[in-house]
Protein backbone atom coordinates (compact mmCIF):
# COMPACT_ATOMS: atom_id res chain seq x y z
CA UNK A 1 0.00 0.00 0.00
CA UNK A 2 1.35 3.48 -0.91
CA UNK A 3 1.82 5.95 2.00
CA UNK A 4 -0.73 8.72 2.32
CA UNK A 5 1.79 11.46 1.46
CA UNK A 6 2.64 9.78 -1.88
CA UNK A 7 -1.04 9.55 -2.79
CA UNK A 8 -1.44 13.24 -1.94
CA UNK A 9 1.49 14.19 -4.19
CA UNK A 10 0.05 12.18 -7.10
CA UNK A 11 -3.38 13.77 -6.64
CA UNK A 12 -1.89 17.27 -6.58
CA UNK A 13 0.17 16.53 -9.68
CA UNK A 14 -2.96 15.39 -11.54
CA UNK A 15 -4.71 18.65 -10.57
CA UNK A 16 -1.75 20.71 -11.80
CA UNK A 17 -1.75 18.81 -15.11
CA UNK A 18 -5.43 19.60 -15.62
CA UNK A 19 -4.65 23.31 -15.32
CA UNK A 20 -2.38 23.24 -18.42
CA UNK A 21 -3.78 25.25 -21.36
CA UNK A 22 -3.70 22.22 -23.64
CA UNK A 23 -6.66 19.86 -23.22
CA UNK A 24 -6.33 16.12 -23.66
CA UNK A 25 -8.90 14.44 -25.88
CA UNK A 26 -10.09 10.90 -25.27
CA UNK A 27 -7.81 9.51 -27.98
CA UNK A 28 -4.79 11.19 -26.38
CA UNK A 29 -4.45 14.05 -28.89
CA UNK A 30 -3.84 17.55 -27.56
CA UNK A 31 -5.99 20.50 -28.60
CA UNK A 32 -5.69 24.24 -28.11
CA UNK A 33 -7.92 27.29 -28.01
CA UNK A 34 -7.12 30.07 -30.49
CA UNK A 35 -6.92 33.77 -29.61
CA UNK A 36 -9.51 35.71 -31.65
CA UNK A 37 -9.26 39.29 -32.85
CA UNK A 38 -12.03 41.34 -34.44
CA UNK A 39 -14.89 38.84 -34.39
CA UNK A 40 -17.56 37.90 -31.78
CA UNK A 41 -16.60 34.22 -31.72
CA UNK A 42 -14.41 31.73 -29.91
CA UNK A 43 -12.51 28.84 -31.50
CA UNK A 44 -11.81 25.90 -29.21
CA UNK A 45 -10.46 22.37 -29.37
CA UNK A 46 -8.20 22.98 -32.37
CA UNK A 47 -6.24 19.91 -33.47
CA UNK A 48 -3.94 19.34 -36.44
CA UNK A 49 -2.72 15.76 -36.66
CA UNK A 50 -1.20 13.48 -39.31
CA UNK A 51 -3.68 11.44 -41.34
CA UNK A 52 -3.33 7.86 -42.44
CA UNK A 53 -1.50 8.73 -45.65
CA UNK A 54 1.87 10.45 -45.88
CA UNK A 55 1.47 14.17 -46.59
CA UNK A 56 -2.03 14.41 -45.10
CA UNK A 57 -2.93 16.49 -42.05
CA UNK A 58 -6.39 16.53 -40.49
CA UNK A 59 -7.76 19.66 -38.82
CA UNK A 60 -10.56 19.74 -36.26
CA UNK A 61 -12.04 22.71 -34.40
CA UNK A 62 -15.22 24.07 -32.88
CA UNK A 63 -16.64 27.58 -33.25
CA UNK A 64 -18.83 29.18 -30.60
CA UNK A 65 -20.86 32.28 -31.47
CA UNK A 66 -24.18 33.83 -30.58
CA UNK A 67 -24.89 34.20 -34.32
CA UNK A 68 -24.80 30.66 -35.65
CA UNK A 69 -24.88 31.93 -39.23
CA UNK A 70 -21.27 33.14 -39.05
CA UNK A 71 -19.05 30.99 -41.30
CA UNK A 72 -15.47 30.41 -40.13
CA UNK A 73 -13.49 28.43 -42.72
CA UNK A 74 -9.82 27.54 -42.21
CA UNK A 75 -6.92 27.85 -44.63
CA UNK A 76 -3.88 25.61 -44.06
CA UNK A 77 -0.47 26.59 -45.44
CA UNK A 78 2.45 24.16 -45.15
CA UNK A 79 6.09 24.30 -46.15
CA UNK A 80 6.56 21.38 -48.54
CA UNK A 81 9.63 20.75 -50.73
CA UNK A 82 10.61 24.41 -50.59
CA UNK A 83 7.12 25.63 -51.53
CA UNK A 84 4.40 27.27 -49.44
CA UNK A 85 1.46 25.05 -50.33
CA UNK A 86 -2.03 26.32 -49.52
CA UNK A 87 -4.98 23.96 -49.20
CA UNK A 88 -8.04 26.25 -49.26
CA UNK A 89 -11.27 25.31 -47.57
CA UNK A 90 -14.81 26.18 -48.54
CA UNK A 91 -16.93 28.11 -46.05
CA UNK A 92 -19.87 25.79 -46.72
CA UNK A 93 -21.04 24.32 -43.43
CA UNK A 94 -18.24 25.95 -41.41
CA UNK A 95 -20.64 27.45 -38.86
CA UNK A 96 -20.82 27.66 -35.09
CA UNK A 97 -21.94 24.62 -33.13
CA UNK A 98 -20.80 21.28 -34.56
CA UNK A 99 -17.22 20.09 -34.63
CA UNK A 100 -15.71 21.19 -37.94
CA UNK A 101 -13.07 19.37 -39.95
CA UNK A 102 -10.74 20.14 -42.82
CA UNK A 103 -7.78 18.45 -44.47
CA UNK A 104 -4.40 19.33 -45.96
CA UNK A 105 -2.74 17.29 -48.70
CA UNK A 106 0.87 17.88 -49.76
CA UNK A 107 0.08 17.20 -53.45
CA UNK A 108 1.95 16.69 -55.70
CA UNK A 109 4.58 15.64 -53.13
CA UNK A 110 4.68 12.61 -50.85
CA UNK A 111 6.19 14.35 -47.84
CA UNK A 112 4.99 14.86 -44.28
CA UNK A 113 4.84 18.60 -43.51
CA UNK A 114 6.72 19.76 -40.42
CA UNK A 115 5.79 23.46 -40.53
CA UNK A 116 2.23 24.68 -41.13
CA UNK A 117 0.07 27.68 -40.31
CA UNK A 118 -3.69 27.55 -39.92
CA UNK A 119 -5.64 30.75 -40.54
CA UNK A 120 -9.28 31.12 -39.47
CA UNK A 121 -11.38 33.58 -41.45
CA UNK A 122 -14.61 35.52 -41.17
CA UNK A 123 -15.23 36.82 -44.67
CA UNK A 124 -11.89 38.02 -46.04
CA UNK A 125 -10.53 38.86 -42.58
CA UNK A 126 -8.22 36.54 -40.67
CA UNK A 127 -9.42 36.44 -37.06
CA UNK A 128 -7.15 33.76 -35.57
CA UNK A 129 -4.11 31.62 -36.27
CA UNK A 130 -2.29 28.54 -35.07
CA UNK A 131 1.23 27.32 -35.87
CA UNK A 132 2.13 23.65 -36.29
CA UNK A 133 5.82 22.81 -35.97
CA UNK A 134 7.36 19.36 -35.61
CA UNK A 135 4.15 17.81 -34.37
CA UNK A 136 3.23 20.57 -31.88
CA UNK A 137 0.37 23.05 -32.34
CA UNK A 138 0.57 26.50 -30.75
CA UNK A 139 -1.74 29.51 -30.62
CA UNK A 140 -0.78 32.37 -32.93
CA UNK A 141 0.87 32.75 -36.33
CA UNK A 142 4.23 31.19 -37.12
CA UNK A 143 7.38 33.28 -36.77
CA UNK A 144 8.11 35.86 -39.49
CA UNK A 145 10.20 34.35 -42.27
CA UNK A 146 8.77 30.87 -41.81
CA UNK A 147 7.31 30.85 -45.35
CA UNK A 148 9.94 32.41 -47.61
CA UNK A 149 9.17 32.47 -51.36
CA UNK A 150 10.43 29.49 -53.38
CA UNK A 151 13.41 29.85 -55.69
CA UNK A 152 12.46 31.17 -59.13
CA UNK A 153 13.21 28.80 -62.05
CA UNK A 154 11.83 30.86 -64.96
CA UNK A 155 11.27 34.51 -65.82
CA UNK A 156 7.51 34.04 -65.41
CA UNK A 157 5.43 35.42 -62.56
CA UNK A 158 3.49 32.12 -62.39
CA UNK A 159 5.38 28.81 -62.39
CA UNK A 160 4.16 25.24 -62.72
CA UNK A 161 5.69 22.32 -60.80
CA UNK A 162 5.12 18.74 -61.94
CA UNK A 163 2.51 19.68 -64.56
CA UNK A 164 0.61 17.02 -66.48
CA UNK A 165 -1.67 17.30 -69.50
CA UNK A 166 -4.77 15.19 -70.12
CA UNK A 167 -6.78 15.45 -73.33
CA UNK A 168 -10.40 14.35 -73.17
CA UNK A 169 -13.46 14.74 -75.39
CA UNK A 170 -13.47 18.46 -76.09
CA UNK A 171 -11.32 19.45 -73.12
CA UNK A 172 -7.79 19.74 -71.79
CA UNK A 173 -6.89 19.40 -68.10
CA UNK A 174 -3.56 20.70 -66.80
CA UNK A 175 -2.85 19.57 -63.24
CA UNK A 176 0.12 21.17 -61.46
CA UNK A 177 1.35 22.97 -58.41
CA UNK A 178 0.76 26.57 -59.47
CA UNK A 179 3.00 29.15 -57.77
CA UNK A 180 2.34 32.89 -57.82
CA UNK A 181 5.78 34.51 -57.60
CA UNK A 182 4.84 38.16 -58.16
CA UNK A 183 1.81 39.95 -56.72
CA UNK A 184 -1.19 40.02 -59.02
CA UNK A 185 -2.10 43.65 -59.77
CA UNK A 186 -5.35 44.72 -58.05
CA UNK A 187 -8.52 44.25 -60.05
CA UNK A 188 -7.16 41.49 -62.31
CA UNK A 189 -8.22 37.85 -62.64
CA UNK A 190 -6.20 34.94 -63.98
CA UNK A 191 -7.23 32.63 -66.81
CA UNK A 192 -5.63 29.88 -68.86
CA UNK A 193 -5.50 29.81 -72.66
CA UNK A 194 -4.42 26.75 -74.61
CA UNK A 195 -3.62 26.10 -78.27
CA UNK A 196 -3.17 22.44 -79.26
CA UNK A 197 -1.82 21.52 -82.69
CA UNK A 198 -1.92 18.09 -84.36
CA UNK A 199 -2.03 16.66 -87.87
CA UNK A 200 -5.65 17.81 -88.28
CA UNK A 201 -5.04 21.44 -87.36
CA UNK A 202 -5.47 23.59 -84.28
CA UNK A 203 -7.77 23.37 -81.25
CA UNK A 204 -8.10 26.28 -78.82
CA UNK A 205 -9.86 27.14 -75.61
CA UNK A 206 -9.85 29.24 -72.45
CA UNK A 207 -10.80 28.54 -68.86
CA UNK A 208 -10.65 30.22 -65.46
CA UNK A 209 -9.05 28.91 -62.27
CA UNK A 210 -12.27 27.62 -60.75
CA UNK A 211 -10.54 24.74 -58.92
CA UNK A 212 -7.23 26.52 -58.25
CA UNK A 213 -7.85 29.88 -56.53
CA UNK A 214 -4.46 31.24 -57.56
CA UNK A 215 -5.63 34.83 -57.86
CA UNK A 216 -6.78 34.72 -54.22
CA UNK A 217 -3.38 33.92 -52.66
CA UNK A 218 -0.38 36.08 -51.92
CA UNK A 219 2.93 36.21 -53.76
CA UNK A 220 5.18 33.27 -52.92
CA UNK A 221 2.25 30.88 -52.33
CA UNK A 222 1.36 27.71 -54.25
CA UNK A 223 -1.90 25.86 -54.89
CA UNK A 224 -2.24 22.40 -56.41
CA UNK A 225 -5.15 21.43 -58.64
CA UNK A 226 -6.55 21.07 -62.16
CA UNK A 227 -7.04 23.81 -64.71
CA UNK A 228 -9.85 22.58 -66.95
CA UNK A 229 -10.29 24.19 -70.39
CA UNK A 230 -13.01 23.40 -72.94
CA UNK A 231 -11.76 23.16 -76.54
CA UNK A 232 -13.46 23.79 -79.85
CA UNK A 233 -12.52 20.24 -80.90
CA UNK A 234 -10.75 17.20 -79.44
CA UNK A 235 -7.03 17.11 -80.34
CA UNK A 236 -5.09 13.94 -81.03
CA UNK A 237 -3.28 12.27 -78.15
CA UNK A 238 0.12 13.33 -79.54
CA UNK A 239 -0.82 17.02 -79.93
CA UNK A 240 1.57 19.72 -78.73
CA UNK A 241 -0.29 22.24 -76.57
CA UNK A 242 0.89 25.71 -75.69
CA UNK A 243 -0.51 26.99 -72.39
CA UNK A 244 -0.56 30.67 -71.56
CA UNK A 245 -1.61 31.98 -68.16
CA UNK A 246 -2.93 35.50 -68.56
CA UNK A 247 -4.77 38.09 -66.51
CA UNK A 248 -7.38 40.69 -67.43
CA UNK A 249 -8.87 43.57 -65.53
CA UNK A 250 -12.31 42.99 -64.10
CA UNK A 251 -13.27 46.47 -65.30
CA UNK A 252 -12.31 48.55 -68.31
CA UNK A 253 -10.69 47.30 -71.56
CA UNK A 254 -9.84 43.54 -71.57
CA UNK A 255 -6.08 44.14 -71.88
CA UNK A 256 -4.21 40.87 -71.37
CA UNK A 257 -1.02 40.42 -69.38
CA UNK A 258 0.94 37.17 -69.83
CA UNK A 259 2.16 35.57 -66.60
CA UNK A 260 3.40 32.18 -67.87
CA UNK A 261 3.88 30.15 -71.04
CA UNK A 262 4.49 26.40 -71.25
CA UNK A 263 4.62 23.80 -74.01
CA UNK A 264 3.01 20.51 -73.02
CA UNK A 265 2.31 17.11 -74.46
CA UNK A 266 0.76 14.20 -72.61
CA UNK A 267 4.28 12.97 -71.86
CA UNK A 268 6.55 16.04 -71.58
CA UNK A 269 6.64 19.72 -70.63
CA UNK A 270 9.00 22.65 -71.01
CA UNK A 271 8.85 26.31 -70.08
CA UNK A 272 8.25 28.64 -73.04
CA UNK A 273 6.24 28.41 -76.24
CA UNK A 274 5.97 25.44 -78.57
CA UNK A 275 7.21 27.37 -81.63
Amino acid sequence: MKPWWLLAIVACSEKRERREPLSIERDGRRSIDVTISGAPITIRGVELVPGRDIGVLELGYRVQASDTRIAVPARITCRVAGHNVIYPDSDAGKVAGPRLTSVFRADPYVEQPQLCEVGFYVGDRRVGSACYQRGELHDGACAPGSFTPPARTTQFSVELVQPSLELHDGSAVISALYTLLDPLPPGRRLAGQIRCEDASGVATGEGDFAFVPLDQVGAGMSVYGPLAIFLDRTPAHDAACELRIISRGTEGPPIEQVHAQYCLTTGAVRAGGCG
